[in-house]
């Protein structure tokens, strides 16, 4: 090998290590080409939370071998479609906007078993609640109130209301039930059946769970 073929031979790797290096770098950050909007930017990440766990997440159709609770990486910008499934359980399916270099949540979302009518909740309905220790949650169909035990794989009717009804809080020994008709405040004792109607606006520190 001559002198002049050893400096093209170095000064070609030299090239190629200061050319590959920070693609490799800006690989391993997150970063990709996006072909239909021709710039660089950087993947996001969804964070995806249900009740009961171990759900399958299906993300544009493909499945995702990890179970819930579970934090995806790597996932383009844009607007793609999540379902969540689990055997015995009805699925649950949003469109999600993920943004370039942001982590997007999706908690607290609630499956409902196949032998009840699911309700279009969304994450943050207002019309389910999940307990304490997270093994139960009452969700309303129509004015019918349900409790669901994630454990036993339970669904049992509890109460009906005569009006709408919006459920607010929950109370730690699972015995009772803040809910909202009408802007009025009033306590569900469940078991008994026994409604209390409030006087004052609700806060989480006056009352005596």
């Amino acid at each position: 090998m001559t002198k002049n073929t050893r400096r093209f031979t170095y000064l070609s790797f030299f090239l190629l290590f200061f050319i590959i290096a920070p693609i490799l770098v800006f690989y391993g950050l997150g970063y990709r080409y996006n072909f239909a909007k021709k710039i660089i930017e950087k993947n996001g990440a969804v964070f995806v939370k249900s009740y009961p766990s171990k759900a399958t997440i299906t993300i544009d159709q493909k499945i995702d071998k990890e179970k819930t609770p579970i934090q995806i990486t790597e996932i383009k910008p844009g607007l793609h479609q999540i379902t969540l499934s689990k055997d015995g359980y009805l699925p649950w399916t949003k469109n999600l906007a993920v943004k370039a270099g942001e982590a997007t949540f999706i908690e607290d979302v609630a499956l409902f078993l196949e032998d009840r009518t699911k309700m279009d909740l969304g994450v943050g309905g207002t019309n389910y609640l999940i307990n304490k220790n997270k093994n139960k949650y009452l969700y309303l169909n129509n004015n019918d109130l349900f409790i669901t035990n994630t454990e036993q794989e339970k669904t049992t009717k509890i109460f009906t209301f005569d009006i709408k009804t919006e459920l607010i809080d929950w109370s730690p020994d699972d015995q009772k039930i803040l809910f909202l008709q009408d802007k009025q405040y009033s306590i569900l004792e469940i078991g008994s059946n026994k409604i209390k109607k409030l006087n004052l606006k609700y806060s989480r520190f006056w009352l005596n769970w």
